[in-house]
């Protein structure tokens, strides 16, 4: 491969195109990329131009640079810090620009052919709530972005956990569902609940229930192509609302929120059960 012999990949009806001399970097970049952004495929052949246009040039002592379009993304980096880079910006771009697609900051799971859309922005336990919920029995769709379809399904999104091993930490661990005990999910989902909810210490289990425009205003908050793309954006975010029931309420520690959030799906009691880990 040559520099003027880029490769192409598709996500979400979008071309990424990478330009390297080095095999290796393009063969570890294509790797993570597919952990990074579910659904990516190798295109046949790259087009002239992409969404996102990525040269990343060798240099001495395993450094690299990369150029996203012609313009400098980093400079004089290790090879892991490109990678992390190229994929994290890869996702932000395919999350705002998917065709037909609406994507929201969100963790998904499904549990009993429902699924459950968590709306919330990072450092609010959107992950750690996942988790839990995986290893009690739901199907892992996402722990970053709910990917609704036009009528309202959530399709997975089912990347590796990114797992904050210390609490507040910004340092983050990628860990597959597998570690879990858990399996991701294949196929779209309709949605049986929308839950606005975060952790807050010390807060108390009361969910509100929400009309299906106030849903969509709290929606609209964690909307990634929403200025991009508002008319679109807005009517499905309408069929979700108008489809699926939602709700609202802080919430305390991640087990006893897990099984009411299960209950709520249910029908069952929204209360707080008390947590046998934490009983005396």
């Amino acid at each position: 491969m040559t520099s003027n012999d880029p490769a192409g990949l598709e996500a979400y009806g979008n071309a990424i195109l990478i330009q390297t001399e080095s095999e290796s970097i393009l063969d570890r970049l294509t790797t993570q990329l597919g952990r990074a952004v579910p659904g990516i495929r190798p295109l046949p052949r790259a087009p002239e131009k992409g969404l996102l246009n990525f040269r990343v040039v060798p240099e001495p002592h395993d450094r690299v640079s990369i150029f996203e379009s012609g313009e400098p993304v980093a400079r004089h980096v290790s090879i892991e810090f490109a990678v992390d880079q190229i994929c994290t910006i890869a996702r932000i771009k395919v999350a705002e620009y998917a065709v037909g697609m609406t994507f929201i900051h969100a963790g998904v799971v499904a549990f009993r052919d429902k699924a459950i859309v968590l709306p919330a922005q990072s450092y609010k336990g959107k992950t750690s709530l996942v988790a839990e919920l995986v290893r009690m029995g739901a199907t892992y769709f996402s722990d970053e972005y709910a990917v609704f379809d036009r009528e309202g399904n959530v399709h997975p999104f089912a990347k590796p956990l990114s797992v904050r091993e210390v609490a507040g930490s910004h340092l983050q661990t990628e860990r597959d569902v597998e570690e879990f005990g858990g399996h991701k999910g294949i196929g779209k989902a309709e949605v049986g609940l929308v839950l606005f909810t975060e952790y807050v210490p010390g807060a108390i289990w009361s969910p509100r229930k929400l009309t299906p425009a106030a849903a969509v205003l709290e929606m609209i908050r964690h909307c990634v192509p929403i200025r991009r793309d508002p008319e679109f954006t807005l009517e499905t975010l309408r069929t979700v609302a108008n489809l699926s029931p939602a709700y609202a309420t802080q919430r305390g520690e991640t087990k006893a929120a897990s099984r009411n959030i299960l209950d709520i799906l249910e029908g069952g009691v929204w209360q707080l059960r008390p947590d046998p880990d934490r009983s005396a």
